[in-house]
């Protein structure tokens, strides 16, 4: 097995081997972000039958910061959407809380993380970002951990928690590095990843 290292800045400290039948165990580090933001953990949120909600979370380390995009789906398929940006609440880069401040508005703090939505000069098309997604299995895809097991071991990378919510239905998977996973799963994941860094920096 090969080990790579200082792929990126931080350190993914979770096992991308847990078990299919448990929740993905970055999904423990999403929770507080959502109460923050006070839309409520999806887990325990129940929809009206033919309403879909889909959070994707993507960093998990240092880097900040971390993002998550939000589609909600009517039951007229009417699409909507949010990005949100959270980073710890300590921290004192004048310069980078400046930046990040610039493109975001409804500041909420919390207890370890502040989040903001992501506002854009011009209103991206949730629309065809959800048809996207839907392209690449964003519903279907499986946890990691039933993909067969990686060639090479990588200490620094990127990490994503799908969560989908479909009426009384929930799901959730994750993917620790899937850019170097060679499986059509992960490279769907891979670019699910790419998907959101564009939404969140640009809107597009």
């Amino acid at each position: 097995m090969k080990i790579i290292h200082g792929i990126c800045a931080f350190l993914l400290t979770v096992s991308p081997l847990a078990s299919a039948s448990e929740m993905p165990s970055l999904l423990q580090f999403t929770d507080h972000v959502s109460e923050t933001a006070e839309i409520g953990l999806l887990k325990d949120t129940s929809l009206a039958a033919g309403e879909r909600e889909i959070r994707v979370w993507v960093g998990f380390g240092i880097v900040v910061p971390e993002k998550m995009l939000r589609l909600r789906i009517n039951s007229n398929g009417v699409v909507s959407g949010n990005v949100y940006l959270n980073y710890p609440n300590d921290l004192e880069n004048d310069e980078f809380l400046k930046r990040v401040l610039a493109t975001c508005d409804h500041l909420k703090i919390g207890e370890e993380d502040n989040v903001c939505t992501r506002v854009y000069k011009s209103e991206p098309s949730w629309k065809s970002i959800y048809k996207n997604l839907l392209a690449l299995n964003i519903t279907n895809l499986p946890d990691q951990s039933e993909l067969p097991a990686p060639d090479i071991q990588v200490n620094d990378g990127i990490a994503m928690v799908v969560e989908i919510r479909d009426g009384t239905s929930y799901r959730a998977y994750q993917y620790s590095n899937p850019i170097f996973r060679s499986q059509p799963e992960a490279v769907a994941a891979s670019k699910i990843i790419t998907i959101v860094h564009k939404v969140a920096r640009k809107g597009t």
